[in-house]
């Protein structure tokens, strides 16, 4: 009778104050469940590019989509009930960070339940369309809310190898491509504005639209990058890794493979700073990296462009494009706060 007493009072103790140790296991259970996941995303986004869609909800790539969804479900719900029957409060049945993947699991849920009926009642999107559906901006705020519990589960924990902070890097790279993917319709790697194939007009049209693109993509990548690293820094290798891979993805779309070179070739030279200068710097070296991340990529896509398909820009445009790319990262790094080291 003590003895079960004493386990009573442990869980009451354990339910009350704590959150499930921060395990390795899970964070990589949880990458490649949302890998399942995610596939499913991009493998209907290159359909509506390259597959003549029919009107229909049930689709060969919408079965890899939401049971990709169900891994991760099932994985999260899992965990969180066994944490549960062990005597941790339902409040905190997963390790620190991730509650808000189980936000991301009802968000996505509801935004499909809508999803099936927005089409019986208003059609299938179209073109831009697919892309800002309510519904479907519902669908991708689901999905990064159930990755990015891998983020900050990892931002509560120190992480001193490359190995131990992969899973953190990976999630990184998923949340940027999914943010591109959502807004490829503005994205000079699906839409190159700047090559020859794609001239428009007016003229002014065509270079407002790809400076958009430019800057805005620049956002989306550096506030991910500065979320991410606002705690701690990445290990060298990592720039490559989410570079890499967000521009595989996003160049899946239109088969617009050349431009993961730029991406490859910017964090080859990030990594390869952050192992030999960056750390010998005071703290503004973050707003130096800032900077130069995107003005290295930009940089190097229009070399890329310029290489493949040609560019159209005057001098003028393609070099301001660039320019603005770097004070768009510059000026979001002075929004970050930082709450650990901030030299890179």
């Amino acid at each position: 009778m003590p003895f079960i007493q004493y386990n009573i009072n442990i869980a009451l103790h354990i339910s009350q104050n704590q959150y499930p140790k921060f395990s390795e296991k899970f964070n990589w259970g949880m990458v490649l469940a949302y890998t399942w996941f995610f596939i499913g995303f991009i493998i209907d986004g290159w359909a509506h590019h390259h597959v003549k869609v029919t009107e229909t909800f049930f689709t060969p790539w919408h079965a890899i989509l939401y049971s990709g969804f169900l891994s991760v479900a099932l994985f999260l719900l899992i965990n969180s009930f066994y944490n549960y029957r062990r005597g941790y409060s339902w409040k905190k049945t997963l390790p620190e960070g991730y509650n808000i993947s189980l936000i991301g699991i009802l968000v996505f849920l509801c935004a499909g339940f809508f999803d099936f009926f927005w089409h019986i009642f208003f059609g299938f999107e179209l073109s831009i369309e697919i892309l800002l559906s309510p519904t479907h901006l519902l669908l991708a705020t689901g999905g990064t809310l159930m990755i990015s519990g891998v983020v900050r589960a990892s931002q509560r924990n120190n992480k001193n190898t490359f190995v131990q902070q992969l899973p953190l890097i990976i999630a990184a790279g998923y949340m940027i491509a999914l943010f591109g993917f959502m807004t490829q319709y503005a994205h000079p790697f699906v839409v190159p504005y700047a090559a020859v194939p794609f001239i428009t007009k007016p003229i002014s049209y065509g270079q407002a639209l790809g400076i958009s693109g430019i800057i805005l993509q620049t956002a989306l990548l550096m506030g991910v990058i500065l979320f991410v690293i606002k705690r701690d820094n990445l290990k060298p290798g990592a720039y490559t890794i989410i570079l890499t891979l967000n521009a595989f993805f996003i160049s899946f779309m239109k088969d617009h493979y050349i431009f993961i070179i730029p991406s490859l070739l910017t964090g080859i030279i990030i990594d390869f700073l952050l192992l030999f200068i960056f750390p010998r710097i005071k703290s503004w070296s973050l707003h130096i990296f800032s900077f130069f991340l995107p003005i290295t990529l930009f940089t190097f896509y229009f070399v890329t462009l310029y290489l493949s398909l040609g560019v159209w820009w005057s001098t003028n445009v393609w070099a301001g494009g660039i320019v603005l790319a770097g004070v768009t990262g510059l000026l979001l790094s002075f929004l970050t706060k930082s709450y650990g080291r901030t030299k890179l």
